[in-house]
């Protein structure tokens, strides 16, 4: 399988806020004034990097290994604290995960 990247700015929601995808099945641009309308607890993942820690929800394929690759990445290049994270597609189950 070809790995592509993609460099899209990336945007987050805290769980529970709800994301709307009325772009025919999209956020609108949250950057954009409708955007800002739709989703307006969207923020920037360079934003959410401010937090002190933050979990990161989503089906398969939906870019959260690779944004988690990137942010390490970033990490490193700053001279910043960087833990060895586990390849998260080797477990099935939450339930594993936390054993």
């Amino acid at each position: 399988m070809e790995d592509r990247s993609y460099q899209w700015k990336r945007f987050l929601v805290d769980h529970g806020q709800g994301t709307s995808l009325a772009d025919g099945g999209f956020m609108y641009d949250p950057d954009s004034e409708w955007g800002r309308v739709y989703n307006p607890n969207a923020v920037s993942v360079e934003d959410a990097r401010r937090t002190r820690r933050l979990v990161v929800l989503g089906p398969p394929g939906a870019g959260k290994s690779h944004l988690l690759r990137a942010e390490i990445d970033a990490a490193k290049q700053a001279g910043g604290m960087v833990f060895e994270v586990p390849d998260l597609r080797s477990y099935g189950s939450e339930g594993r995960f936390v054993s």
